[in-house]
């Protein structure tokens, strides 16, 4: 089967339940859709924009990284952060 898949590592289907910290403080209720070592998408009820910083905040999962895409999906948004390294 030919796919058109860009991603360069295996993403994990999971599901969990995570706060997106904004640079300036708000956050928002978000739920995790898929994670790799270097990115996850999310799922959200309202947009962020692209390039953004975030802080991500959950049980058992807490990382930073930056908006990389956000579109219109499943009656909200879907949103792909890139995730920054540790230390």
């Amino acid at each position: 089967m030919e796919s058109e898949e860009r991603r360069q590592e295996r993403r994990i289907e999971w599901q969990g339940s995570v706060r997106l910290v904004m640079s300036g403080g708000d956050a928002v209720e978000a739920t995790i859709a898929d994670i790799s070592e270097f990115g996850c998408g999310l799922q959200l009820d309202k947009p962020v924009e692209a390039g953004a910083r975030v802080g991500i905040d959950g049980t058992g999962f807490e990382g930073a990284g930056v908006v990389r895409y956000c579109y219109p999906r499943g009656g909200g948004f879907r949103v792909g952060v890139e995730l920054l390294p540790v230390g």
